[in-house]
C-alpha cells in the first residue's frame, strides 16, 4: 500500500485501518500534520492541537468522528479497539466526552467539502475526500474542490 500511496504525488492520499493511519504519502502528512503519528484518528482529533489549527471546521469534523465512532461501537460492540479509543478519550478529554454524551451518530462521513488551513504555507486549501472501503480499511484520496 505505501508504493501506492507514494506514487500517488499529486493528491494527499492514506490507508486507514482500525481509526489508525497505517500508511500515508507526504501531501496527505503536510495536510494533516501529526495525523499519521497519532495512536487514532479520534486521538489526533482530541489530543493534537494541530488538528484545530488545520480544521477550521474542527468542531463538525470532531462532532462526525464521534458519531461515526459511536455508530462503529454500536454496530460491532465485539470490536475491542473501538471500545478502547472510547475509554481512553472519555477518560481524556472533556470535548470528547460532551459531544459523546450528546448521543450524535454518524452512519457515515457526510460527503462535502473539507477547509485544510496549512501552517507552513498559510493557506486556505479546499478538498472533497473520497473514502473507497476494502476488506482490512479504507483508502483516502482528497481530491481539491472549487468550493
Amino acid at each position: 500500500m505505501t508504493t501506492l500511496l507514494d506514487r500517488l504525488t499529486s493528491i494527499p492520499a492514506a490507508w486507514l485501518v482500525n481509526w489508525r493511519v497505517a500508511a500515508s504519502n507526504e501531501r496527505y502528512r503536510d495536510m494533516l500534520p501529526g495525523l499519521a503519528e497519532a495512536k487514532t484518528q479520534p486521538h489526533w482529533m482530541f489530543g493534537d492541537p494541530r488538528a484545530k489549527m488545520v480544521l477550521p471546521g474542527w468542531q463538525f469534523e470532531a462532532t462526525v468522528i464521534v458519531g461515526l465512532l459511536r455508530h462503529h461501537h454500536g454496530a460491532a460492540p465485539g470490536h475491542e479497539g473501538s471500545a478502547e479509543i472510547v475509554r481512553e478519550l472519555a477518560a481524556q478529554s472533556g470535548e470528547f466526552r460532551r459531544i459523546w454524551d450528546s448521543g450524535v451518530v454518524f452512519v457515515r462521513k457526510p460527503d462535502g467539502d473539507r477547509r485544510v488551513w496549512s501552517p507552513r504555507t498559510g493557506a486556505m486549501t479546499v478538498v472533497r475526500e473520497s473514502l473507497i472501503p476494502a476488506a482490512s480499511g479504507w483508502l483516502v484520496l482528497a481530491f481539491p474542490s472549487a468550493g
